[in-house]
């Protein structure tokens, strides 16, 4: 459920720590199907191990230990995002999922890894809970749209910039939009009448809020 590579702790936490785990990892250090690499950190030998274990698990079973671990790290290292957002997604809990992911994307964005964080917001974006928070769906069409614009794909960053427009609620979040669609327009793309008119619609938005 972890992964190739865990603690001891978080085993202990999967669990519910029972009484005879140092044994039972003993006993899979022993027989070659785990390797130590320190004191507290045990792997897989080999990641076909892992995989075909994890094969093994009944769906229900796999959802409600994604769950248990997901609840464990938000607890324990809330900064891991990215994992906690998988494993509520694993467990099909889109409404705990949703603001990890988000948080994912960002942070992925951030480190220019724009591939995950592109697919950290449309997941997020493609199971948007019905009491999101409204900061947090524009958070992630936002995000969405700037990776997008990062590649550079200016066609499906405009894209998520109108879906963003189109769809906001709130004048805030559709002037955030439309200056994004300027940004693109005039420094991406060189379109500066097309940029005038977005913001010159910004500009009537946020006069009538």
């Amino acid at each position: 459920m972890i992964g190739r590579e865990f603690d001891r702790s978080t085993v202990a936490a999967l669990l519910g720590d029972p009484a005879d785990l140092s044994d039972r990892l003993t006993d899979l250090l022993r027989r070659g199907i785990l390797v130590e690499r320190d004191g507290s950190t045990l792997a897989f030998t080999h990641a076909l191990i892992r995989d075909t274990a994890y094969s093994t698990l009944l769906l229900r079973t796999r959802r409600q230990l994604h769950r248990r671990l997901a609840d464990h790290l938000a607890e324990v290292r809330p900064q891991a995002v990215a994992e906690i957002a998988v494993h509520y997604t694993e467990a099909e809990d889109m409404a705990a999922a949703f603001p990890f992911l988000v948080a994912a994307g960002e942070k992925a964005s951030r480190a220019m890894a724009l591939s995950d964080a592109i697919r950290f917001f449309t997941t997020a974006l493609e199971n948007i809970p019905a009491d999101a928070e409204p900061a947090l769906v524009v958070r992630a069409y936002d995000g969405l749209g700037v990776a997008y614009s990062l590649l550079p794909d200016l066609t499906k960053s405009e894209a998520t910039f109108q879906r963003l427009a189109e769809n906001a609620g709130r004048p805030s979040a559709k002037v955030t939009a439309l200056n994004r669609l300027a940004l693109t327009a005039a420094m991406l793309g060189g379109d500066l009448a097309a940029a005038h008119r977005y913001l010159e619609d910004a500009y009537c938005v946020a006069k009538e809020a």
